[in-house]
């Protein structure tokens, strides 16, 4: 499995003081094989992990979610970031990416704009745009009138139109 850099450094940190756990536990030690034990070795009992997440997730104000809510948001933030649906597949071990791409994928608003500006450009000839960087999501909310977005919530947009010859 693909690892960034700064997962790998707090991993190489996590290795060292399993070190010294296993140092201090001597005779004592269980070589599970698992990166995550107890102080013994141990592999870790999966209702402690889930309990730790919620408390981990109370004390930093996060509303709650469950640990396997992690998978779905990895997925998508990979998906989101342009990430290969067949990577995204193979991470998450499924068999199929079509089944990655029907569980995980949804439309974002910058996918949909740049979905509407190849298909204009495509009507019109001109060349597709390049495309743009995710820009990073406003930290608070607007509400916006009513003659902003439209009666209906949304907004109708003329398309040029190609001549005819």
């Amino acid at each position: 499995m693909a690892v960034d850099a700064e997962s790998m450094a707090l991993l190489k940190e996590h290795h060292t003081r399993q070190a010294k756990e296993r140092l201090a536990a001597g005779e004592d030690w269980v070589e599970s094989g698992f990166v995550f034990t107890d102080e013994l070795g141990r592999p870790l009992h999966p209702q402690h992990v889930t309990d730790r997440f919620y408390q981990i997730c109370y004390q930093a104000g996060l509303p709650p979610i469950r640990l396997h809510d992690l998978r779905h948001l990895a997925a998508t933030a990979m998906l989101a970031a342009g990430v290969d649906i067949k990577l995204v597949q193979e991470a998450l071990g499924h068999k199929t990416a079509s089944f990655t791409r029907d569980t995980y994928t949804s439309v974002y608003p910058e996918a949909a704009a740049a979905a509407a500006e190849a298909t204009a450009a495509f009507l019109t000839g001109s060349p597709v745009p390049a495309p743009r960087p995710v820009p990073p999501r406003p930290s608070t909310t607007r509400t916006r009138s009513n003659a902003e977005v439209g009666q209906a919530g949304g907004s109708v947009v003329p398309l040029p139109t190609r001549p005819t010859s």
